[in-house]
């Protein structure tokens, strides 16, 4: 890499670069040929919970019905990561049609089904009320999962959180992988519940919403601001919504009122 500063100055520098290679998600019941879900552009590695988050929040599929994960062809010098992953299950499942290629950033983008999606969302809200110091506590959650980040400057990272203690984390060129595998990872060691806290390090677009209540989530915290639609699908899923989180505050945009600053609700303008 070549690197230019301000005054003109040139100079070679080695550094990382992450990984973004394809790999085609497949499903497969009980006596029945393997059915594409969608082929998604990722950072190999991780791949069996990639393909069982996507699959347990897009497919809507319980993680008790998962039998397993097949991943193939092997990686070989002419093919640097695994290129199939078919997620194994115990009953049939319909795949509504999907983009040939999701790309690394765009989550539903394209998607036929998204309105589908977001009338399907209903207000249920998950757990107990968060005190904001919890939220803040949060905070440094995110630094401590930001290893590919640290490395390459070019990851997402997604935790699942409960009492304030991360149960898994997902990091991927994505920022929907990233959840992707979070879920993926909690599903596959059986810690995956309702009114767990998703913990992101962008920004909260609508999809990540919609994968959050797929799991019955109470919350999402970002370090980056949300959509409109974002905020209004979290509104209509009962789902707290934090972004801009830093160590000193955060900004509340849905359900503020389930938010405790000593014992009280906080204060509303």
């Amino acid at each position: 890499m070549t690197l230019v500063d301000r005054t003109g100055g040139v100079r070679l520098r080695a550094e990382r670069v992450i990984a973004e290679e394809p790999l085609a998600i497949l499903v497969k019941g009980p006596d029945a040929a393997p059915e594409l879900v969608t082929t998604t552009l990722r950072t190999p590695g991780e791949d069996t919970a990639l393909a069982v988050g996507l699959v347990v929040t897009e497919l809507a599929i319980s993680p008790r019905d998962v039998v397993g994960v097949s991943l193939c062809p092997p990686p070989s010098a002419g093919e640097p990561a695994y290129r199939q992953a078919t997620v194994v299950l115990r009953h049939p499942v319909a795949v509504p049609p999907q983009p040939s290629v999701r790309t690394s950033s765009c989550g539903w983008c394209g998607t036929d089904d998204l309105e589908r999606r977001l009338h399907q969302v209903s207000a249920s809200p998950h757990g107990e009320p968060i005190d904001v110091d919890d939220l803040l506590a949060l905070h440094e959650l995110v630094s401590e999962a930001d290893g590919l980040f640290a490395l390459t400057r070019a990851a997402h990272s997604a935790i699942l959180a409960r009492q304030g203690s991360p149960v898994a984390v997902g990091e991927d060129v994505g920022r929907h992988n990233a959840l992707d595998k979070a879920i993926g990872h909690a599903a596959l060691a059986g810690t995956l519940a309702t009114g767990s806290d998703v913990i992101l390090s962008g920004r909260i677009g609508t999809d990540l919403v919609l994968k959050a209540a797929a799991i019955g989530a109470r919350s999402v915290i970002a370090l980056g601001s949300p959509s409109h639609r974002a905020i209004t699908t979290a509104e209509d899923a009962g789902i707290v919504l934090v972004g801009g989180l830093r160590a000193e505050g955060f900004r509340l945009y849905a359900h503020a009122d389930r938010v405790r600053l000593h014992g009280a609700p906080v204060p509303t303008l």
